[in-house]
């Protein structure tokens, strides 16, 4: 008859999922959609005896995983001029994974071609929501909102970009 303690885990291993879990869970904070994390996350929960958590963060790991293949197919698409493709591509990300900053600033990029600033705004803050360290989101609507004026937005957005620890170029110069 075996004991309870033979199907336990050694304390050395409980202590070392604990570490990686609290490492990958401050990765996961700075990058909600960092795929790689979240399935890394889910083995370290799974190594802990945490079931509910671990299938949890395997789970987003798929949505995200699922969610990228329809970036890029996007991606490939917008390079051989089928945009058409791409935002449904995009669209399709989003609907895997609504949370999907890549798709968000791809769909933001259609929007401004289009002509559509006020579409592509919302999609930059989306991507900022979805990802608070996406550089190049603040720097895109930073950028978006000189372009059409309004200086003081572009100097909330270079702030809220500060406050996230990050540096975006300055605003609306020339």
């Amino acid at each position: 008859m075996q004991s309870l303690g033979s199907k336990l885990p050694p304390l050395k291993s409980l202590v070392a999922f604990e570490a990686a879990a609290r490492q990958l869970e401050a990765v996961v904070r700075a990058e909600p959609d960092h795929a790689t994390a979240h399935y890394l996350l889910g083995l370290a929960y799974r190594g802990l005896g945490n079931r509910e958590e671990a299938q949890r963060e395997l789970s987003l790991f798929k949505q995200i995983n699922d969610a990228r293949e329809h970036d890029q197919t996007a991606i490939l698409s917008l390079q051989r001029g089928g945009e058409q493709r791409a935002r449904e591509e995009l669209q399709e990300a989003l609907r895997i994974y609504p949370a999907d900053s890549v798709a968000h600033r791809q769909l933001a990029r259609l929007s401004l071609k289009e002509g559509d600033s006020k579409a592509a705004a919302r999609h930059l803050e989306r991507a900022i929501e979805a990802r608070p360290s996406f550089r190049i989101a603040y720097t895109e609507l930073v950028r978006l909102h000189c372009r059409d004026g309004d200086v003081a937005r572009a100097r909330s957005i270079v702030e809220r970009a500060r406050k996230e620890g990050l540096v975006v170029p300055g605003v609306c110069t020339g």
